[in-house]
């Protein structure tokens, strides 16, 4: 019987902070294959293209740095995207980049990107159902969605799309976006979304369709993280404010509970 050939080491990255300047890899990578990664590397995409980086050793941790900056802008790359770097030989590096769709990002052939040129993403196409029965009141445009008893005295106007949650005990490990939310921030065909907390912090989460019935798309994988981290309570009011030039949505406790 032929053996299977041997899976080629690889390691992925979410693209969350300042990752624009040099990007670190994983620990455990360094550990298990760093002894055969020579100082410069050689990054490669779908396109066919390559980009010369150099391996750069700080404070015990390994980064891809000069040279990195390049292929970022190259490639256009955005907050929340999801790299897996594939060690193909000792000193290349295959790369293949997912958007917030979950989808695998296409370059044209032998070129960079540029400012007109945006990474193609195949949206995930989804049938929605409307909402039937009791639905919050809601204006996206010139009022928040309120999901709570009623709207904090505290809140901030905005322009954003933006709802107000107060979390329950059924909210431990995911949060539903509601058809007006998802459809108007443009998540209704997004597999992912990056959480931005009061700390300026970038979280990634997951978005899933629930099995219902109706539309129901739920922030999922890493919501517990977050709302850990950030000490949210049951009873605790937050809001939930899309910011479109950072496509993220931004998380501020409101009113907390006593």
């Amino acid at each position: 019987m032929a053996r299977k050939p041997k899976p080629k080491p690889s390691f992925f990255k979410v693209l969350i902070g300042n990752f624009t300047p040099r990007l670190r890899l994983p620990a455990l990578f360094v550990l298990n294959y760093g002894e055969i990664l020579p100082e410069n590397v050689t990054l490669t995409t779908n396109s066919g293209k390559s980009w010369n980086v150099k391996l750069e050793l700080d404070e015990g941790e390994h980064y891809f740095s000069q040279g990195w900056v390049k292929f970022a802008e190259d490639l256009d790359l955005k907050m929340g995207t999801f790299l897996l770097f594939q060690l193909v030989d000792n000193s290349t590096f295959n790369v293949l980049a997912y958007g917030l769709s979950g989808c695998e990002m296409e370059f044209e052939d032998g070129e960079s990107q540029t400012d007109d040129a945006e990474p193609e993403e195949v949206p995930l196409r989804r049938s929605a159902r409307n909402v039937k029965g009791k639905q919050p009141v809601y204006s996206l445009k010139k009022e928040a969605w309120t999901i709570c008893d009623h709207k904090p005295e505290s809140s901030a106007e905005t322009t954003n799309p933006q709802f107000y949650l107060t979390l329950k005990e059924h909210h431990r490990y995911r949060v539903t976006l509601y058809k007006e939310f998802a459809t108007e921030t443009g998540l209704a065909y997004k597999k992912a979304v990056v959480l931005e907390d009061p700390h300026g912090r970038y979280w990634p989460v997951a978005l899933h369709w629930a099995k219902t019935r109706w539309f129901k798309l739920e922030m999922a994988s890493g919501w517990s993280e977050f709302r850990k981290a950030n000490r949210l309570a049951f009873g605790d009011t937050c809001s939930f404010e899309f910011i479109p030039s950072k496509n993220v949505i931004r998380v501020t406790e409101i009113e907390h509970e006593n």
